[in-house]
């Protein structure tokens, strides 16, 4: 008797130990397939991918959908980036979430379903995906598939925001410059928009150069106005020229060459930044 009851213990021992090896050996194929992929050789990539995948790895189901999304090693096809993505998602990998949502947010692969893409967004929204956060932010924002909800639309961007995500952190810098979802706060919009700024982007140069052209949430500062525009159009955003025009008569030549100047280093230093 003591021998039959030990034999469904033996056998589920068996089993879990058949298991950890399925799954050693799919952690294996997907490390060839990442050096594989990482040295150029995709359709050998592809290969050892799609081992891992078909033992149940999300990290390499995420992989396949991705090569399948973007034609990389195998010809483009993105019903089959939907499988892949979607075999991941129901894992619980954030990435295929966020990638099944944009699926579903684009009718990639599948018929444009905004809801649906909501539903993906969120799940992995909740897990600290900054692009599904961002995405998730504009849906409330724009009634997207959900009840448009501008205090939502705000907080998450403000998570996205706070994690570093530079279109996020401009969504939450123009919901307090007009108030919108947050209480009107103009000290607010200038910290939101200087993250941004930091960040290289041009748009948000402009208007934390208006905000200092103006005094807004700022100390007036016409020197450090003219600084972030000149800064912006270094970088390539032609309209912050139209707020150095507007606001030409208040700067004089001196107060110009300061700003050109610091402008300039601030380039260099964010050139260095960049490159480091």
């Amino acid at each position: 008797m003591r021998g039959r009851r030990l034999i469904p213990l033996l056998v589920a021992g068996l089993i879990a130990i058949g298991a950890a090896n399925a799954w050693a050996d799919a952690t294996e194929d997907f490390k060839r397939g990442e050096e594989a992929f990482n040295t150029g050789q995709f359709e050998t990539a592809m290969t050892w991918y799609r081992k891992a995948a078909d033992a149940g790895s999300a990290a390499a189901q995420f992989k396949l959908g991705n090569a399948y999304s973007e034609g990389t090693g195998v010809t483009q096809d993105y019903a089959e980036a939907l499988k892949w993505f979607r075999k991941a998602a129901d894992q619980g990998y954030a990435r295929a979430q966020t990638s099944l949502g944009y699926a579903y947010d684009h009718g990639e692969g599948v018929a444009r379903d905004a809801a649906q893409s909501v539903f993906w967004y969120r799940k992995a929204a909740e897990q600290g995906d900054l692009y599904a956060q961002r995405a998730l932010a504009a849906d409330y924002a724009n009634g997207d598939g959900v009840a448009a909800d501008p205090a939502e639309a705000a907080a998450w961007a403000r998570k996205a925001g706070e994690g570093g995500d530079l279109q996020s952190q401009i969504m939450l810098g123009m919901a307090y410059a007009a108030g919108k979802g947050v209480p009107q706060d103009y000290k607010q919009a200038a910290e939101w928009f200087r993250k941004a700024a930091e960040q290289g982007d041009g748009f948000a140069q402009t208007r934390l150069g208006f905000q200092y052209a103006q005094g807004q949430g700022v100390k007036k500062d016409i020197v450090e106005a003219y600084m972030w525009f000149a800064i912006a159009l270094a970088g390539g955003y032609s309209d912050a020229q139209q707020y150095r025009l507007q606001f030409q008569k208040e700067i004089s030549q001196d107060e110009l060459d300061t700003a050109e100047q610091r402008a300039k280093d601030w380039r260099t230093e964010f050139d260095k930044r960049k490159s480091g």
